[in-house]
């Protein structure tokens, strides 16, 4: 991600968390994202939120 890009994207006090959409591959996380899920960037970017998020809470 650009330099600059990705540190107006982290200026935000937002939790935002980017995906591809054809894949729900995630490409972005705000640090407030991170700091608020308890993640590393390095274990999601990259993944797809059923890789990160296994567990479904309405799942039997």
């Amino acid at each position: 991600m650009d330099f600059l890009y990705k540190r107006l994207f982290n200026a935000s006090p937002s939790k935002i968390l980017v995906l591809q959409p054809d894949r729900f591959e995630i490409i972005a996380v705000t640090d407030e994202y991170l700091k608020a899920t308890a993640t590393k960037e390095s274990d999601i970017v990259g993944k797809t939120l059923f890789e990160v998020f296994r567990h479904c809470p309405f799942k039997e």
